[in-house]
């Protein structure tokens, strides 16, 4: 009796499936356009000048001064090329999308130590910024 009905469970196991008819695919009745409407190109903008004063300690009398000139440079940043610009387009749909370049990217970098632990740290990949990581140097 047992066999009769794990043998029948089993048959309608496999036909039933057979029978099901499968989904029927319809094409959409409405396509979505997704094309370009509008393209704009966004510039980055330069950060605000911010007020201060820079002060150098001389190393004879360890008092406050002016810094030199070659001092002044050396705590001035680099002179950086602006970000390119950016795209920003829109589509007909509504959506927008912004296209970013390089200047947006950033690498991970990994580096295995004396002890054998791995550092990981996160470089900027444009040019532009801080100069890509290097192995820490071992004594």
């Amino acid at each position: 009796m047992v066999k009769r009905l794990l043998l029948s469970a089993l048959l309608v196991s496999w036909v039933v499936p057979a029978w099901a008819a499968p989904p029927a695919r319809t094409k959409p009745t409405h396509t979505p356009s997704h094309t370009i409407v509008k393209t704009r190109l966004l510039k980055p903008q330069a950060a605000p000048a911010r007020a201060g004063q820079k002060a150098a300690v001389d190393p004879e009398t360890k008092k406050l001064r002016e810094p030199t000139p070659d001092e002044q440079q050396a705590t001035t940043p680099a002179n950086v090329a602006p970000a390119a610009a950016i795209r920003e387009n829109t589509y007909s749909d509504g959506s927008v999308q912004i296209e970013l370049n390089d200047d947006y990217m950033t690498d991970v970098v990994a580096v295995r130590n004396a002890d054998g632990t791995v550092t990981t740290t996160c470089v900027p990949r444009s040019a532009k910024a801080a100069p890509r990581a290097s192995a820490p140097e071992t004594k």
